[in-house]
């Protein structure tokens, strides 16, 4: 070993060192490996920073919080790709916050330690096969169960009790604050998933469907899907919907793009940090 540490700087000048990739580089290799036109209309741009940094490591998460870019800087880590916006809204516009103290405050942390931020929400979703929901049927080992034509469609082998399913969940996120609308002990073979906030527009369509009993999904306006479950339910029609949090219901696709992405730019370090479900119950 000692040897290996003293010889090591005279091979150096023989060897062939890789060059950090920019930015851009990085983006235009996930978008070729991606496989998938870029929307016309896209929120997957630069937030902030600069697409000729040269990138010394990358940092995947769901939502970039000022806890996961501190941590991106203590891993020397200057790329930060987020699923979800940096400022709080869709767009990433900064209309209503231009004074804004905390808005500010983030800014100024990404400014000072040179981050570049890009978004990747539209395209990981419009890949073949969709990287969030990749992520997310692996975690739950629910891979045997999907709908091969239909990635929101799951089937399981045997009956089971909504309780029990449920609990399977919570071993599977105990950070997560599940909530859950129907009869725990009614017992249901089919099921759908709809990740993040995917609304009434999709939440509905699946909750009409005979083989859907069972919705999980991230979050949902309290009175759209919610409301409906609880009317099934009083109606006699066996529904029901369980809630994960909009966090806990992506965080493992953005996990399964860090090793995505290492295999497409394997100079760099590649690391999933996890933002977390921020609620807490009393």
């Amino acid at each position: 070993m000692k040897r290996f540490l003293f010889t090591l700087p005279l091979l150096l000048p023989l060897c062939a060192v890789a060059e950090s990739p920019t930015v851009q580089d990085v983006i235009d290799r996930i978008r070729a490996e991606a496989d998938h036109p870029v929307r016309e209309t896209t929120v997957d741009t630069i937030k902030m920073g600069s697409p000729d940094a040269e990138v010394t490591g990358i940092v995947t998460t769901f939502m970039p919080t000022l806890a996961v870019l501190k941590k991106a800087v203590e891993l020397n880590c200057n790329l930060i790709i987020p699923h979800e916006p940096l400022l709080y809204n869709h767009w990433d516009s900064l209309d209503g916050f231009e004074n804004d103290a905390v808005v500010a405050a983030k800014r100024q942390f990404i400014e000072d330690h040179k981050l570049t931020i890009w978004r990747f929400h539209d395209l990981i979703h419009d890949m073949h096969p969709d990287g969030i929901y990749a992520g997310m049927v692996r975690r739950l080992e629910w891979t045997a169960f999907q709908n091969p034509d239909h990635k929101m469609l799951f089937k399981l082998p045997v009956e089971t009790r909504l309780r029990t399913f449920v609990d399977v969940l919570a071993r599977k996120y105990p950070e997560a604050e599940i909530r859950v609308v129907g009869n725990p002990d009614m017992q249901f073979s089919g099921f759908g998933m709809a990740v993040g906030a995917m609304g009434s527009r999709i939440h509905f369509p699946l909750l009409q469907k005979d083989e859907v009993e069972v919705l999980v999904i991230g979050e949902a306006n309290e009175w759209e899907a919610i409301e409906y479950v609880r009317d099934a339910g009083e109606a006699g029609i066996r529904k029901a919907l369980i809630i994960l949090g909009h966090a806990i219901s992506e965080e493992d696709g953005m996990a399964w793009c860090a090793e995505w992405i290492q295999g497409i730019v394997p100079e760099v370090p590649v690391h999933h940090v996890e933002a977390g479900d921020p609620f807490w119950a009393p």
